[in-house]
């Protein structure tokens, strides 16, 4: 008599004998561990034979654990585990195993520049785009979206209005602070395929970094102004880009410039530029900068720079996020 039934996995046991399946949803190629126990039967003195398809791949006395391989996506395994007990107590489980991929990918609105490569890291209550890829097939042929309900978790609480029928994608807000856990659960609308998986969601610190910002090339991206640097230049103009900030463009964030302890007004139509001239500074330009979100009390983000005018050679810097 069925017991436990899930898309991805279906069990049914007799009244002695239950059997349980680890993991529950395995992906593709993934080794399941497959155990039995009885409240009845004395299983350590019992011959059990373990078939997977009708054929017999494990047998022996007081076999109580085994494992076999899922095969791939869509596949169907059907196990069977006989018990033949000593005393003429027979019993029997059975379990579908139906592997099926699941992946969840995310990216948040958080600010990075152009050409940025990386996935935008979550900053502090930034909006997190989640997308769930089922590869649920039947009969060769993919699952289309519209059979399969998605059911969205965060920290183990259901996100009832990402959750339903076709809704493979989800909008949430991420952690002011520490690390969200999401979680979605896909399974086919007739039940017979069942998935899950989960992304850990870290809240980060956004952080300032200095480029130079050169006067024919614009912004130079690739390489970033790195703790001490020397210039040949008369004149330098840095602009601070806030990665991971929450923010659409950095000019609607307050900036706080310092240089060599006097605070220097922001330009108007672009604070997180600055411009710097040989003549102002017989010494090294010690800059300081803090950026915040005026809307959003827990954005703060702090940087020092040191700048060396009639330096021997051009200003040095170094790649950044090469990881």
């Amino acid at each position: 008599m069925p017991l436990l039934a899930h898309a991805q996995l279906s069990v049914f046991f007799t009244r002695e004998v239950t059997l349980s399946l680890s993991p529950e949803n395995p992906a593709p190629g993934e080794t399941v561990r497959l155990s039995l126990a009885s409240y009845a039967i004395d299983l350590d003195r019992s011959t059990i034979i373990w078939k997977a398809n009708g054929v017999t791949f494990a047998e022996g006395v007081g076999l109580k654990e085994t494992s076999i391989v899922a095969g791939g996506t869509g596949s169907v395994t059907d196990i069977i585990a006989e018990v033949v007990g000593e005393n003429g107590d027979n019993g029997a489980a059975e379990a579908r195993i139906s592997p099926s991929d699941l992946q969840v990918l995310w990216t948040s609105d958080s600010y990075a520049p152009p050409f940025f490569k990386g996935r935008k890291l979550s900053g502090a209550n930034a909006t997190i785009h989640a997308a769930a890829l089922a590869g649920f097939t039947r009969g060769g042929t993919r699952v289309p979206e519209v059979d399969i309900i998605y059911t969205w978790y965060r920290n183990g609480s259901v996100i009832a209005d990402a959750s339903g029928r076709g809704k493979s994608r989800a909008t949430m807000q991420g952690p002011a602070r520490g690390t969200d856990i999401i979680r979605v659960v896909a399974e086919t609308a007739d039940r017979t395929q069942r998935a899950e998986a989960s992304v850990p969601i870290i809240a980060y610190d956004p952080r300032l970094v200095l480029y130079e910002n050169h006067p024919l090339y614009g912004v130079l991206y690739h390489r970033a102004i790195v703790g001490d640097v020397n210039t040949v230049e008369r004149e330098l103009k840095v602009t601070a880009v806030p990665y991971f900030a929450r923010t659409s463009a950095p000019q609607t964030l307050s900036y706080d410039w310092v240089v060599n302890g006097f605070d220097i007004e922001p330009n108007a139509e672009s604070p997180e530029t600055l411009t710097l001239t040989a003549d102002d500074y017989t010494g090294p330009a010690e800059i300081e900068l803090a950026a915040m979100n005026p809307t959003d009390i827990l954005m703060r983000s702090t940087g020092a720079w040191r700048i060396i005018f009639g330096g021997t050679s051009g200003i040095f810097t170094s790649t950044l996020f090469g990881e």
